[in-house]
């Protein structure tokens, strides 16, 4: 039985005991939309998703009635767009962001 990441498990290939760290990575390079903080992609939020990686997303699907919107460490709007209908929809988030909020977009992939 595997165990999550970050978890240990016990493996019995010799006598003795031994116990294996798992490490994986938790930045994953789609997500659906909602609310994310930016961040390295390791911790959870408080939404209970892991954080966002900075790059370059777009949607996987043609966007329809999608609004996202990037935010600064106070909540501040830094940019957003209602996109009534595309093909795709491309946003970049910065380092400097601290949310992204994205709702009807469908799933975002890391493109960058």
């Amino acid at each position: 039985m595997w165990a999550k990441c970050g978890q240990s498990r016990e493996v019995f290939p010799h006598p003795r005991q031994r116990c294996v760290l798992l490490l994986c990575s938790r930045t994953s390079t789609t997500f659906l939309g909602g609310k994310r903080l930016i961040g390295n992609g390791l911790e959870n939020t408080p939404w209970g998703d892991h954080y966002l990686s900075p790059g370059t997303y777009q949607t996987e699907e043609p966007a329809s009635d999608c609004y996202w919107e990037r935010s600064d460490a106070n909540g501040n709007i830094i940019d957003n767009n209602f996109v009534t209908l595309a093909p795709s929809v491309t946003v970049t988030i910065a380092p400097t962001d601290s949310g992204f909020t994205a709702s009807g977009c469908g799933t975002w992939k890391l493109v960058e």
